[in-house]
């Protein structure tokens, strides 16, 4: 993924413009900035909004349903795509007895989705129902619905065929 460009040389690098709706540098390198919207044009034009975690997703409330949480980078947070378009909110209209919880933020490799993990996982506790727990004393991740998509990943419906 590109955050600049732009001729080097003559010193006119501009950032794209989704890139201003990330607050300042955290430990993760960057973050979105929590109830920041806008509408967005990259590579086509989408609408932005996150919600107050800094995730572009749907206000987190929790409640008795178990949470199955995705953590990823732009696969999860929906770079190029309306909200409604994404895997996450697809499968929330599939499985209403879950939580579902897009906790992607574009850009972002595997230690900063560790990262973000530990950030989010004292409010979201993905799986707990079912006794996951994780400790960052004893960097021990014992979690059944915490869910990294890598690009190799193929979501195949029951039936096994796989979407249009």
């Amino acid at each position: 993924m590109r955050f600049w460009r732009g001729p080097v040389a003559s010193g006119t690098l501009q950032a794209p413009q989704w890139v201003r709706f990330f607050g300042p540098p955290d430990d993760s390198g960057w973050f979105p900035a929590p109830n920041s919207s806008s509408v967005v044009t990259n590579a086509r034009t989408f609408h932005l909004q996150h919600n107050s975690l800094g995730l572009r997703d749907i206000e987190f409330v929790p409640d008795a349903r178990p949470t199955i949480m995705f953590l990823g980078d732009s696969f999860v947070w929906g770079l190029d795509a309306e909200a409604d378009q994404r895997f996450s909110d697809l499968l929330r209209k599939r499985v209403p007895g879950h939580n579902i919880v897009a906790a992607g933020v574009s850009g972002f490799g595997t230690d900063q989705e560790y990262l973000l993990l530990q950030r989010l996982w004292p409010t979201i506790r993905p799986g707990a129902s079912e006794g996951a727990h994780w400790t960052p004393e004893g960097h021990k991740l014992v979690a059944e619905r915490v869910l990294g998509l890598l690009s190799e990943n193929n979501i195949v419906p029951a039936g096994g065929r796989s979407p249009e």
